[in-house]
C-alpha cells in the first residue's frame, strides 16, 4: 500500500523542532501538565501574559534536554509547543479565570 502525501505534509514531518517534540512527547506532555498545576490564571490579566509565562516555565524544565545541541532552534520550539497544546492552555486559563471571580 502506498501513502501518498503533499510536499506540505513531508516538509512538516522533515521538521527537526517536530521531530524533537515528537521524540520526547511523553516528557513534554507530563511537564505541560506540570506546569499547568504550577503557575495560577488568577495572577495574570491577559492570556498572553500567562500563555508568555506558561510555555517559559515548561521550557526551563526542557533546559537539561537541549543545552548541548548545537543550533537548537528555542523560539520555534516555543511555536511549535503553543501549537499543540493551544487548546488545553486556553481552556486551563479562562476555567482557572472563571474561579478567581
Amino acid at each position: 500500500m502506498k501513502i501518498i502525501i503533499t510536499e506540505d505534509q513531508f516538509n512538516k514531518l522533515q521538521n527537526p523542532n517536530r521531530t524533537w517534540l515528537i521524540r520526547r512527547f511523553h516528557i513534554i506532555k507530563d511537564d505541560f501538565n506540570d506546569s499547568i498545576d504550577e503557575i495560577d490564571p488568577c495572577s495574570f490579566e491577559t492570556f498572553d501574559d500567562y500563555e508568555f509565562m506558561l510555555f517559559n516555565y515548561l521550557m526551563d524544565k526542557f533546559h537539561p534536554y537541549f543545552y548541548d545541541i548545537e543550533n537548537f532552534d528555542y523560539y520555534a520550539i516555543v511555536d511549535e509547543l503553543k501549537d499543540i497544546f493551544y487548546v488545553d492552555s486556553t481552556e486551563t486559563y479562562y476555567s482557572g479565570k472563571e474561579k478567581c471571580l
